[in-house]
């Protein structure tokens, strides 16, 4: 099996045998333009970057009056994949530089059956060219054939800073009930000794509940910021043995998740997580309409309360 790496700061990782190379200027690294984090952050744009809310106590209403436009098979696949779903389960993404890592991720966030995204600022620099030329559409292009649209079956939350500062968020977090693990490679510990604990129940007659965890990345040439490090619960680091500093986020997203599995960590919710695929099926339902806006006319018209998050 082939693994492409490059040679960035992003994730942090340790040799065996080497010390860390220096940062090197990537052939990748230049094709973007310096960017002032003081400017206003801009939004990933995914598929559907504002979902529709449909109020609770009208979900039953809403299933019986979207049901027929869906096929039976369709609603059939709805409804086994989110009973695999884990739903205790976060991941953040601080201020992701290069949108084309972050679509990928999606897509093996998908495929480990996460439902949960968050994305800080989603800063990323805008790609050189010519005026006149679409190297910036063929590069938006490539970003969402990367996610293969699995960002319209995922709850991807962004964040503006600006608007709502790191610790804020990070203390929302954390009235949730979620723990905070950050990727470090300073003070953190090898992944494969870290203590990812589910949380055990008091009670052996009651179910053991899991403990939620939001796993945090930083930016793929800074990695994660002082300030994140200081607001997290615990700090980890992906081992490597050869030349590379660091692996690429999507493959770094990906061997943790691979291990979090291995360790029956990501593993489906249970009937503690229904309100939340109730939540979802909602959200799928409305997206599997052919046209944007369908199901939110047929709903308003019926008399569901719908509410649109707009990005923070």
């Amino acid at each position: 099996m082939l693994v492409v790496m490059r040679a960035a700061r992003g994730f942090p990782v340790r040799s065996a045998y080497i010390p860390l190379l220096a940062p090197s200027s990537s052939s990748s690294t230049r094709l973007f333009r310096s960017f002032d984090y003081g400017d206003k952050p801009k939004l990933l744009q995914f598929t559907h970057s504002k979902p529709a809310q449909i109020n609770p106590a009208q979900l039953d209403d809403a299933y019986r009056i979207m049901t027929p436009f869906i096929s039976a098979e369709r609603l059939a696949t709805f409804r086994k994949i989110l009973e695999n779903r884990c739903f205790n389960i976060k991941l953040l993404y601080e201020s992701p530089a290069n949108p084309s890592n972050v679509y990928a991720c999606l897509r093996t966030l998908d495929s480990f059956g996460l439902q949960s995204v968050d994305i800080t600022d989603g800063i990323y620099k805008e790609p050189l060219g010519k005026a006149g030329d679409n190297t910036g559409l063929m590069r938006k292009k490539r970003n969402k054939l990367s996610a293969v649209g699995s960002d319209k079956w995922l709850s991807v939350k962004q964040w503006d800073t600006t608007k709502t500062p790191l610790n804020e968020i990070i203390g929302t977090f954390k009235e949730e009930g979620y723990k905070i693990y950050t990727t470090s490679l300073e003070g953190g510990t090898d992944v494969r000794e870290f203590p990812f604990q589910p949380v055990s129940s008091s009670s052996s007659s009651t179910p053991t509940t899991r403990q939620k965890m939001v796993i945090c990345f930083g930016n793929e040439e800074t990695g994660v910021t002082p300030e994140l490090k200081s607001l997290s619960d615990g700090l980890f680091y992906l081992p490597m043995f050869g030349f590379a500093e660091s692996y690429n986020l999507s493959v770094a997203t990906s061997l943790t998740c691979a291990y979090l599995l291995e360790r029956g960590i990501i593993k489906p919710s249970g009937e503690e997580a229904e309100k939340e695929r109730r939540r979802v099926l909602g959200e799928w339902m409305i997206r599997s309409f052919p046209k944007r806006g369908m199901a939110e006319m047929i709903l308003e018209r019926e008399g569901i309360d719908l509410g649109i998050i707009e990005p923070e």
